[in-house]
């Protein structure tokens, strides 16, 4: 008999369920929260924050400071970094349930 994989008997079944996709939680708008790969430098891809719609290239964080996506010390190298960042960001949303006027 030759080889044969017309009933997939030892090949791993892929699952159907659907990549878990991330979202705030602070108000009923419920934005996704992604990243968006970007190219910086002729050869150099980052990653930029993603809420909603909105690409964050800068923010205000919680100490009051610009915080920018693309300076030296802060680089999003990977898509999981740019949004575990943009999970932190949503929480400064003006619209984020919780924050006291």
């Amino acid at each position: 008999m030759s080889f044969t994989q017309e009933n997939k008997l030892n090949v791993q079944k892929k699952s159907t369920k659907p990549e878990k996709i991330l979202t705030c939680d602070g108000c009923e708008k419920n934005c996704t929260l992604s990243a968006r790969q970007c190219m910086v430098g002729e050869f150099t891809y980052r990653y930029v924050p993603k809420i909603g719609n909105t690409d964050i290239f800068s923010y205000i964080d919680e100490n009051g400071n610009l915080q920018h996506s693309f300076s030296p010390k802060v680089q999003f190298t990977s898509e999981e970094l740019a949004i575990e960042r943009a999970q932190i960001i949503s929480k400064l949303c003006d619209n984020y349930k919780g924050k006291t006027k």
